[in-house]
Parts: C-alpha cells; structure tokens; sequence
C-alpha cells in the first residue's frame, strides 16, 4: 500500500478527480429513476407543465452524467 500511495502523490489532483467524478457518475445513477416515477406521476395525472420540468431536469442530469464519465476515463487513465 505504501508504494501506491508513494505513486499517488504525484498525482493528487487526478486521483480526486476521478474519485469525485466517480460519486457523481453514481448519484445520477441513482437519482435518474426518481426523476422517471416524478414524470411518469405527472403523465398520470396530465400535468404537462410537470412533465417539461422533470424532463429538463433528466436532460441536464444526463449531460452531467455523461461529463462525469469523461471526467472520470481521462483522470483514472492520466494515472
């Protein structure tokens, strides 16, 4: 362990990028299918203002998502 942490050390900076992105990439894992029960709650009930919301919502916390990702290959492959 010591000597991977001897190799961390120059690369403070991308271990915690890929570690933040890493959490990143799992809560918008995990907060996507709430976002769906939130629209499809809305469809139910037609409430079309709702529906716009939570899908703009779903859209933004994909391209988070998706920039995460990036963040998260680029950082663990610069160590």
């Amino acid at each position: 362990m010591q000597i991977l942490m001897a190799h961390f050390k120059n690369y403070k900076k991308e271990v915690l990028s890929a570690i933040i992105s890493i959490f990143i990439v799992a809560f918008v894992a995990v907060w996507q299918p709430r976002l769906l029960q939130y629209v499809l709650s809305a469809i139910v009930q037609d409430n079309q203002a709702e529906v716009r919301n939570y899908g703009i919502q779903l859209i933004i916390l994909a391209l988070v998502g998706i920039i995460a990702g990036i963040v998260n290959v680029y950082s663990a492959a610069r160590v």
